[in-house]
């Protein structure tokens, strides 16, 4: 329990958000259901809260991840890429992380390294 007396303790961490944060799933659960078209990047919602501040943010819509383009209403979006599913109404979604800066790339075998500077291994 997160709470003592009905108060929220800063100390206690959710059990299901630890989980989350060890699997590198900080994804949020979106407000609302949404509405899909394949091969459209227009995305409608019934209940959605989206906002101005969403543009670049990643939304996770069954279990692919896309990038919001273009804010346009609390109730409609548009990605950056088109929808690769099916059609489909009154589906879940959720938001990732949103995109700051210049995208960059890694290629393999790589020169980026990790310090450990705990240990004495640098």
């Amino acid at each position: 329990m997160n709470t003592e007396d009905g108060v929220p303790n800063p100390l206690h961490v959710s059990v299901v958000e630890e989980l989350r944060s060890q699997l590198n799933n900080n994804n949020i659960e979106g407000i609302g259901r949404i509405n899909v078209t394949k091969n459209s990047v227009d995305i409608t919602g019934v209940g959605t809260e989206f906002l101005e501040d969403d543009e670049d943010k990643r939304i996770i819509i069954g279990g692919i991840t896309y990038i919001i383009k273009e804010f346009l209403s609390p109730t409609s979006i548009k990605l950056t890429t088109p929808y690769k599913g099916e059609s489909a109404s009154g589906i879940r979604y959720s938001y990732g992380a949103k995109l700051v800066g210049e995208p960059w790339e890694v290629r393999i075998p790589t020169n980026l390294v990790k310090l450990d500077t705990e240990s004495g291994i640098i």
